[in-house]
């Protein structure tokens, strides 16, 4: 479920997993899920997908590792903030993906 103004409720509510949108603070978002030890789903900016919006392979890559360093790469299903509009470009979807499991690997084996 996504509604950011409620998340708190949400994730009070049963809830395996709660969706973040790119409006959310992510790292209280964390403490708050892990307290509950619940999952986080979400929550990069699908903008930066889209080169006329000013994506670029650079911006993807800067906004995934602040994405994983605020949400954590455990307990995380890395996703956009909202939906794809079609306009999104082939390349920046491939290097988000890429850079989340790069990423994503390389923080779960300096934490092991």
């Amino acid at each position: 479920l996504i509604a950011n103004h409620c998340n708190d409720e949400l994730l009070a509510a049963g809830y395996d997993v709660v969706t973040l949108d790119c409006a959310t603070e992510r790292a209280q978002a964390r403490r708050e899920a892990l307290a509950r030890g619940k999952a986080l789903q979400g929550n990069f900016n699908p903008a930066l997908l889209r080169r006329a919006e000013g994506g670029s392979e650079e911006a993807v890559r800067a906004e995934t590792a602040r994405m994983l360093r605020a949400l954590g790469p455990d307990r995380l299903i890395a996703n956009l903030g909202s939906g794809l509009e079609g306009t999104e470009d082939p390349t920046l979807c491939d290097a988000f993906v890429n850079d989340v499991h790069r990423l994503s690997e390389a923080m779960l084996a300096e934490s092991a």
